[in-house]
């Protein structure tokens, strides 16, 4: 999983990017990811207000995506 993200999409990385790429693949793969960033936002942004905090939290969700198909 890592090296696919890490070598076979093309790209060249930086040793700090790449420590930053694995830290959050890691932190997904074992279900910690959703905690750590909701932990992190609800005491920072609930001073703000619940619509604040409503609009980072859907942000940080995934986007629905539509794959896109060339023809020939």
């Amino acid at each position: 999983m890592y090296s696919y993200r890490t070598e076979k999409q093309g790209r060249s990385w930086t040793k700090k990017g790449v420590a930053n790429v694995v830290a959050i693949l890691t932190a997904e793969q074992n279900n910690f990811l959703n905690d750590a960033l909701t932990t992190e936002i609800d005491s920072v942004v609930e001073p703000l207000g619940e619509d604040i905090k409503g609009a980072v939290r859907q942000a940080l969700k995934k986007s629905e995506s539509t794959p896109h198909t060339v023809q020939t």
